[in-house]
């Protein structure tokens, strides 16, 4: 595990090596493949987190900021990222 510590917070790791996982969308079941490890959080982005780093939250259920942030999109996910690098 690996761990990351900032002023404000403080992040674990796990790292997910190469494997095989079977992966369902909706009512298809596909193989996958990981070929190169990579290391993932191991909670997930809370909306006080993503508040902090991006100045706004964008989740539809705002009244717990300790849970999961969501209503984002995968640029807003790339936003986040480069800002908390």
């Amino acid at each position: 595990m690996t761990s990351l510590t900032n002023p404000k917070f403080h992040f674990n790791f796990v790292e997910i090596k190469p494997n095989f996982f079977y992966m369902r969308n909706y009512d298809h079941i596909s193989l996958v493949q990981i070929t190169k490890p990579f290391e993932i959080q191991t909670t997930p982005v809370t909306q006080r987190l993503y508040k902090e780093i991006m100045g706004y939250n964008p989740s539809y259920f705002k009244n717990k900021p300790d849970n999961p942030v969501e209503m984002v999109s995968w640029y807003d996910c790339q936003d986040f990222i480069k800002k908390l690098n």
